[in-house]
């Protein structure tokens, strides 16, 4: 009884840290938009951000790659164009009531990889001085945002059933 609280208040906080990130984001969407028309391809780094960002919007990394399954940046650059409409402005997605679906099990999100997501954010070189490396920072803060949201949502689901298998095996 105790934990419901807690829970519900670290979920709020979590819902206001990736709303928080998505105001920010929005400030930065005319930046990401001219990245996303930029031909000129960015550092690998900015990349790898960029692509581990996107993966939270379900553009996967496969779509992003050549042939030899390296990062092409026209790939990315066009994902990105694709993915901006849901980030910010009239086609904009709620990102927490999906990913929170998603974690929960009551909606699995298609072509969403949150472990993925997180895993190559956290292997992604840092800024290295790329022009628009402060609007590719707002990205992968708001898709942190989000995965910490998504875990925490998985870790509240998986403590529920647990304490509702103890409940039932109780009644036994």
């Amino acid at each position: 009884e105790d934990g419901a609280p807690d829970g519900a208040e670290d979920r709020a906080a979590a819902e206001a840290a990736v709303a928080s990130a998505e105001a920010v984001l929005a400030t930065y969407a005319d930046a990401l938009s001219e990245l996303a028309r930029d031909k000129i391809p960015p550092s690998e780094a900015a990349v790898a951000s960029l692509q581990a960002s996107l993966l939270v919007c379900g553009v996967s990394s496969d779509s992003c790659a050549s042939f030899t399954g390296a990062p092409d940046w026209a790939k990315v650059a066009a994902a990105l164009a694709e993915a901006l409409p849901t980030l910010a402005g009239e086609g904009k997605k709620d990102f927490v009531s999906l990913l929170a679906a998603d974690a929960d099990g009551s909606a699995p999100l298609e072509g969403v990889d949150v472990e993925a997501a997180k895993a190559a954010a956290e292997a992604a070189p840092g800024d290295d001085g790329f022009y628009a490396a402060d609007a590719l920072a707002k990205l992968g803060a708001w898709a942190a945002a989000l995965a910490a949201l998504w875990d925490l949502v998985k870790a509240q689901k998986q403590a529920a059933d647990e304490a509702e298998a103890a409940a039932e095996a109780e009644d036994d």
